[in-house]
C-alpha cells in the first residue's frame, strides 16, 4: 500500500493571468521585498487543502467532487487588488484578490467543504477568501512594516478578466526549490448557472 500525501482542490490558471502575476511579482520584486517567490508554474486559487490523503480515501474525494463539479459553471473572475495574510501589518504572505463572482467562487468552495466534511475532513473555521499568492516571507519574521506602502507601488491599474472552468485535485511534493504538483484529477465546470 502506497503512502498517504499531501493534496489539495484548487483552480488552476489560464496563461492570461499568469503574465499578469508575473508583472506583479516583478514589480515587487524591484521594490527590494525579499521574499520566497511562487513560481508561476506552482500558480493556482485554491479551494481546500485537504492535507494528507491516504490512497484508500482517493475514490471517494473524487465522487464527492463528481457531485460538486457537476453543479458549477464557469467563473468569470478578475483580479482585485494586493493584500497580506494574516493582515497587512504582519504579512507574512502577499497576495492577489479575486472581484467579480468572488460569491460563486464561495458557493464552489462551501460546496466542497460540505461534501468533504461527509468523508471526515473539518471544515475550515476561517472565512474563505479567495486569492492568489504571490510571495511568501523568508524565516519565521513578516514582511517589513511599510510593505503596505510597497504593494499600493505595484498595484496594477486596470483588473485582469479570466476565465476559471476546470478544477482540479492535485498532489504536492515538498522539496527544496518549492514545492511541485501532479494532477490527480480534474473536472470540467460545465453546469448552467442558474
Amino acid at each position: 500500500m502506497t503512502d498517504a500525501y499531501r493534496a489539495f482542490i484548487a483552480l488552476p490558471l489560464s496563461p492570461i493571468v499568469l503574465d499578469y502575476l508575473a508583472g506583479v511579482q516583478g514589480c515587487l520584486a524591484t521594490q527590494g521585498i525579499r521574499a520566497r517567490w511562487v513560481r508561476l508554474e506552482s500558480m493556482h486559487l485554491t479551494l481546500k487543502f485537504l492535507g494528507q490523503l491516504a490512497p484508500d480515501k482517493v475514490d471517494a474525494v473524487v465522487a464527492a467532487l463528481d457531485r460538486v463539479a457537476a453543479h458549477h459553471a464557469p467563473l468569470q473572475l478578475t483580479t482585485l487588488g494586493l493584500g497580506g495574510f494574516p493582515n497587512i501589518g504582519r504579512a507574512r504572505v502577499l497576495w492577489v484578490g479575486i472581484g467579480s463572482q468572488s460569491a460563486r467562487l464561495g458557493c464552489l468552495q462551501q460546496d466542497i467543504e460540505i461534501g468533504l466534511s461527509a468523508l471526515g475532513w473539518p471544515k475550515e473555521k476561517r472565512p474563505f477568501r479567495g486569492h492568489l499568492t504571490l510571495a511568501r516571507a523568508k524565516g519565521r519574521r513578516p514582511f517589513e512594516r511599510h510593505i503596505g506602502d510597497l504593494l499600493a507601488r505595484c498595484e496594477p491599474n486596470e483588473p485582469v478578466a479570466f476565465v476559471a472552468d476546470q478544477m482540479t485535485l492535485y498532489r504536492s511534493h515538498l522539496r527544496p526549490e518549492g514545492a511541485v504538483y501532479d494532477t490527480i484529477r480534474q473536472w470540467g465546470l460545465s453546469e448552467v448557472a442558474p
